[in-house]
């Protein structure tokens, strides 16, 4: 943002100037200007949103607020009205949608355009290029997240160029945009913008995607355009800047195409797994395509832990399951474990107490969650997908030339690393290690992608794009 946006916002029941150049929000004391505005007792108070006008009469609201001392708030992103000020301000929202290289890569907005090939001229070129009607590419899918229904409609636009009359066929645009039945507060903003950020994050494979226009929607309730939806602010989120920038072709990026009938599941699945406490360190995500070479004990144990969270969700109690001796060993232990519990004399002293009574859960909890070694885990799954990971597998064997990697000794290879990096001392980052690093990544998306539903060979041919050894 290279225009500053001044303007009053209110917090806590008062009118405050402030100042905004797209990265810091300074608060301005008109009675004192060289005195800190103060809130509150002094303690760092948090906000949904919060509301203002700007000076030239446009809404603005910040959302995800944070205010601590001094001269300026913290935020997570901010909304800004189309037009003048709206009598209750940005309240609610009715669509959101999503505009940017990374939806273009996902649903090209090719499918939008037909050449009219009987139209042509002396130098044998086509002279008409037709934008098809939408009913012919668009593409609208019902999912229900959190028990909340959302219409994605997944379509491609055009913008008006500069010229008064025609368009500029360079601006056509693929969009993503989530429809609500009923309006959404404008503090549910950033939820909607984190499952479209979770979406494309997984499709991609890469952390360094952004969104070029992010455009909230309200809806005529009177007149002839009753029921019609139209463009009403614009929204940004605050969002890391990376080294370099979104390169993913449809070559190395999962397309809609592909998982077209798997994309409900799919999209409900990953996107739930925030909010059921799916808290996965996704450093092992590459940031850039030159991350995707490299790898350091901090992405290593990411992916690691990654994989073991992804493994257990898939086949909880795999091991369990399948060996009655470790079953019945596990089982006798919790007994013991238990009955000492109901024996045990508890100190009278209550934080003594409590600290028994934790330790108590802590080992109750850690034989429940032992089962499959880390070793274990990575083997079952190589055999389980073989028909899937196989042959990227051996590209990976003949990429690291490795004595160690052809005998295959990769799931011992990361189970050493993720210990040793666990316990504090890791080791030196071998070639084996990055090879068992490389295949681990590509199992923890075979597992999602399992776990959403989609099919097999689709899987196969996602991991052949996605992965390179």
């Amino acid at each position: 943002m290279k225009q500053k946006i001044t303007g009053k916002l209110s917090i806590n029941f008062r009118d405050v100037s402030f100042l905004f150049d797209g990265k810091d929000i300074a608060l301005v004391n008109d009675d004192e200007p060289s005195v800190a505005i103060s809130f509150g007792r002094g303690q760092p108070e948090d906000y949904d949103i919060v509301k203002g006008i700007t000076d030239t009469n446009q809404d603005i609201v910040f959302f995800g607020v944070r205010y601590a001392r001094g001269r300026s708030i913290s935020a997570q992103g901010w909304a800004v009205g189309k037009g003048g000020s709206m009598r209750d301000g940005i309240t609610a929202f009715d669509a959101i949608r999503f505009e940017g290289i990374p939806v273009d890569v996902f649903f090209t907005p090719g499918r939008a355009i037909a050449y009219d090939h009987k139209a042509r001229t002396r130098m044998q070129m086509p002279s008409a290029i037709i934008f098809r009607h939408p009913k012919n590419f668009e593409r609208i899918i019902n999912v229900i997240v959190d028990k909340e229904p959302i219409s994605i409609k997944i379509s491609v636009g055009t913008r008006y160029g500069g010229a008064p009359h025609g368009r500029d066929i360079a601006s056509v645009v693929s969009y993503l945009a989530f429809r609500f039945q009923k309006p959404v507060s404008i503090a549910n903003a950033p939820k909607y913008y984190l499952y479209a950020c979770d979406l494309i994050q997984f499709i991609s494979f890469r952390q360094n995607y952004n969104f070029d226009n992010i455009t909230l929607y309200d809806t005529f309730t009177s007149g002839r355009l009753t029921g019609k939806q139209y463009k009403f602010a614009s929204c940004h989120f605050f969002k890391k800047e990376y080294r370099r920038e979104y390169a993913n072709t449809i070559y190395n990026s999962i397309i809609f195409d592909e998982i077209e009938t798997s994309f409900k599941e799919l999209f409900e699945h990953v996107v739930s797994r925030r909010l059921n406490g799916v808290v996965t360190d996704d450093l092992y995500v590459p940031e850039t395509d030159a991350d995707n070479n490299r790898v350091n004990h901090v992405d290593f144990l990411s992916c690691a832990l990654s994989f073991e969270g992804e493994y257990s969700r898939r086949f909880p109690g795999q091991k369990s399951s399948t060996d009655e001796l470790f079953k019945d060993i596990k089982v006798k232990v919790l007994t013991s474990i238990n009955s000492a519990y109901s024996y045990y004399k508890f100190p009278q002293s209550n934080k003594m107490k409590k600290r028994a009574v934790g330790y108590f859960s802590r080992l109750i909890r850690a034989v429940e969650s032992t089962d499959n070694s880390l070793e274990e885990k990575f083997n079952d799954i190589r055999e389980r997908y073989k028909g899937i990971v196989s042959s990227y597998i051996d590209r990976v064997i003949r990429g690291e030339n490795n004595t160690d990697v052809r005998e295959g000794k990769l799931g011992s290879a990361l189970a050493e690393m993720r210990n040793s990096i666990a316990h504090g001392a890791p080791i030196p980052m071998e070639r084996l290690h990055v090879a068992a690093y490389k295949v681990t990544r590509c199992f923890i998306y075979v597992l999602i992608l399992d776990n959403a539903g989609v099919p097999h060979d689709t899987i196969t041919n996602i991991i052949e794009k996605l992965f390179r050894a």
